[in-house]
């Protein structure tokens, strides 16, 4: 039998309340890689999914890593 590998991605709550998830094409995020991340993510802010809120949005709160499905 043979395993499904997936990719994950860094669940975080935006400023205006959302939670999304912040994609990566890595199949492991260790903490370093995590920090990068989320660095990049602070600058640049990140886009909320929910139309009522335009606009990047900055991050308030980081959760676990997700696996991300189809």
């Amino acid at each position: 039998m043979r395993r499904r590998r997936h990719f994950r991605g860094i669940r975080v709550r935006l400023e205006c309340g959302c939670w999304t998830v912040i994609a990566t094409s890595f199949y492991r995020i260790d903490r370093r890689t995590q920090g990068v991340l989320l660095g990049g993510a602070v600058r640049r802010g990140v886009w909320c999914e929910n139309h009522e809120h335009p606009g990047a949005q900055m991050i308030q709160e980081v959760g676990p890593t997700v696996r991300l499905d189809r």
